[in-house]
């Protein structure tokens, strides 16, 4: 069957909000346990990007195949129930999916334990504005971001917000971003390795 433009818009709003809410929820929990588990086991880099490579296939996939068995049933459908149901559930998910990844705050229990790893090194998830006037007041340096400006429409404003707390409560802010899976990340490593050569530095990273 010819795809109209109307028909083109709504699989791809579909396939948007479908492909966000299975994302979400496998790097939210399944993902962020897997890779704990490969570098519990040491399975290296190259593995590790082998088996990222593979679960965003699988998303991908799977996002096609759902998207395009909810545009059949709107296509079947002589009602208005299923359109709007359909509608309004891809629609829920979706916002729900972007408020979660906008506000990582509310899934600390999921975004995994904090870390010490020497007297420098402290590793945990996305501080919010009360953690870090804690982290300043225990004698953290700085706090050190991960995340990646290129990754819009989330890092960005996650980025912008943890930067504008900690001016407001007065701890240093170092972005340094990386992409994982994606390249070697080299230029970033070696700004961690002179954090790493100055002794007196004590950094909260995530």
């Amino acid at each position: 069957m010819k795809m109209s433009p109307k028909n083109i818009i709504q699989f791809l709003w579909i396939f948007l909000a479908v492909g966000t809410t299975f994302a979400t929820s496998l790097f939210i929990g399944p993902v962020r346990a897997l890779i704990e588990i490969l570098r519990k086991h040491h399975m290296g880099p190259g593995f590790e990007s082998f088996c990222m490579a593979l679960i965003i296939l699988v998303v991908f996939l799977g996002t096609a195949v759902v998207s395009r068995w909810l545009r059949s049933i709107l296509n079947r459908s002589s009602s208005l129930f299923e359109p709007v149901l359909i509608y309004f559930g891809t629609t829920l998910f979706f916002i729900f999916s972007i408020h979660l990844t906008l506000n990582p705050s509310h899934l600390q229990t999921n975004q995994g334990n904090v870390s010490i790893f020497n007297h420098q090194f402290t590793f945990g998830p996305f501080p919010d504005k009360e953690q870090l006037q804690n982290l300043r007041e225990e004698g953290y340096s700085a706090v050190v971001s991960l995340l990646h400006p290129a990754l819009v429409p989330f890092e960005p404003k996650l980025i912008h917000d943890e930067k504008r707390w900690a001016h407001e409560v007065g701890i240093k802010f170092i972005n340094i971003p990386m992409l994982p899976w994606v390249n070697e990340n080299e230029k970033s490593l070696e700004i961690l390795r002179q954090l790493a050569q100055d002794n007196h530095g004590r950094y909260y990273l995530h």
